[in-house]
Formats: C-alpha cells, sequence, structure tokens
C-alpha cells in the first residue's frame, strides 16, 4: 500500500479525493476508493448511467465514523455480508501503511495492511 494520509474519521469524501488524487488510476489496478468515487447509477438503477435518467456518480469510501454508522444501521440498510469492510481512513504510514476496516459480524474495527482483501461499501452523502 501507499500512504496517503487521508485520515480523516468523518468525511470519506475528502478521504476519496485524496486518495484518488495521488494513486491516480494506480498502473490500472483498482482500488476501493478508485471503485467507489467511478461507481455511477441512475435514477432507473441502471449501471453505467444511461442517457435520459438522472445520474448519481458521487460516490465515496466512508471514513471510519461513516462506515461504523452503516454498521449500526446495516438491518435498516440492507444489503451487507458478515465480512469486513475497508473504510478510506488510513491508520498509519509506518511501519506498514494500514488502514481501518470494520467488521459486519461483531461490529470491532480494526487496521490491517492496505493489501488484504475486504469488501467495500460506496456511499453518498445525504442530506436529511
Amino acid at each position: 500500500g501507499i500512504a496517503t494520509n487521508a485520515q480523516s474519521i468523518s468525511d470519506g469524501s475528502a478521504n476519496t479525493a485524496t486518495i484518488i488524487s495521488l494513486l491516480g488510476t494506480n498502473g490500472g489496478t483498482p482500488y476501493a476508493a478508485e471503485v467507489c468515487s467511478a461507481y455511477e447509477v441512475d435514477s432507473q438503477g441502471n449501471t453505467p448511467c444511461q442517457a435520459g435518467n438522472a445520474c448519481y456518480n458521487d460516490w465515496f469510501l466512508p471514513a471510519q465514523d461513516q462506515l461504523n454508522a452503516l454498521y449500526i444501521n446495516q438491518v435498516a440498510i440492507g444489503g451487507f455480508s458478515v465480512g469486513v469492510y475497508w473504510s478510506s481512513t488510513e491508520f498509519s504510514a509506518n511501519p506498514t501503511v494500514s488502514a481501518w476496516f470494520q467488521s459486519f459480524q461483531a461490529g470491532v474495527q480494526s487496521v490491517s495492511t492496505k493489501v488484504t482483501n475486504a469488501s467495500v461499501r460506496c456511499v453518498r452523502s445525504i442530506t436529511p
């Protein structure tokens, strides 16, 4: 993994932008923040978006606290597996580059090196 200094615990949108600005296309190897940033779905459920439909393309990888909010509300939201999900919050660049993740079975947040396989749940900002 590459250090990004994307360390906000509450602003996944800013973290995702920081990560994308540093990693770019990553030599063609997809990564969690890039997958979320590139995601789009239209008002009819098409992905990619189809012409004539409202397109929602402002997705990001949630920060640590945002991911915990998803865990707390997972039953109401639906569609989660019992595995672990990456956040966009980097933990440390030394001695190894690591980031926060959350178990959707036990609710535990922990850190792991960025090369660890885990699930991704992309989100959008919603103002109630």
